[in-house]
């Protein structure tokens, strides 16, 4: 019976151990978010834009990357601006990424806070979702058919830690389906070229991404 009971230790722990092994490799490759509250302070060095153009996010001097839902596009640009000193409350989904849901400029003690997007307000994104197929960006008035090549100066990311885009040499967004960035094997320091549709505006180009060095 002892016998018995051994085999069967033996064999659950044989079965946890590629388990434990597979979700330890997961961390380390950065596909899992800590998903911790977090309250930080910085300096705003450069908005960033969804491929329609709407002011998404931007980059702290410190190299933190802030994610801000596209519905507060118009308030964060108003009461933010580049080189402002920030303070602000939200998820941290990884050591260099933040989704805000508070923020507020040290200077003016103005207060953005993200409570849902209004009725009328910038949706940011193509139609499509879960229920149907999304929109091609051909379709979108928006979005043009552009280019970009140069160096790249910074990786972005999503919240499971893919690289989901980059900023160029010169200063331009490109946003790439995460699986060609994994093929591409982007780094920074490596030269680009991509093709798709983007926009244009006071702050700054970006590039929806549909081929990348050639490949799509």
């Amino acid at each position: 019976m002892q016998k018995k009971n051994k085999m069967k230790i033996i064999a659950l722990i044989a079965l946890a151990i590629p388990v434990t092994a597979g979700t330890s490799l997961a961390h380390a490759a950065g596909l899992f978010s800590s998903e911790e509250s977090v309250s930080l302070k910085g300096t705003v060095e450069r908005f960033l834009l969804n491929p329609e153009g709407i002011v998404d996010g931007f980059l702290l001097s410190d190299g933190t990357q802030v994610n801000v839902p596209p519905h507060l596009a118009d308030a964060l640009t108003t009461t933010v601006a580049k080189g402002d000193a920030i303070s602000l409350k939200g998820i941290r989904h990884s050591k260099t990424l933040v989704k805000a849901d508070v923020i507020t400029n040290d200077k003016s003690q103005a207060v953005v806070k993200d409570e849902g997007p209004t009725k009328g307000g910038p949706k940011g994104g193509p139609k499509g979702g879960p229920k149907g197929p999304k929109a091609s960006p051909r379709d979108n008035p928006s979005m043009t058919e552009m280019t970009a090549a140069g160096k790249v100066q910074r990786l972005l990311t999503g919240p499971r830690g893919e690289i989901n885009g980059a900023i160029l040499a010169d200063e331009t967004i490109v946003r790439i389906p995460p699986h060609l960035a994994e093929k591409q094997k982007l780094e920074v320091g490596k030269e680009l070229t991509a093709s798709g549709f983007g926009t244009q505006n006071n702050f700054g180009r970006v590039v929806q991404v549909t081929k990348l060095n050639g490949a799509e």
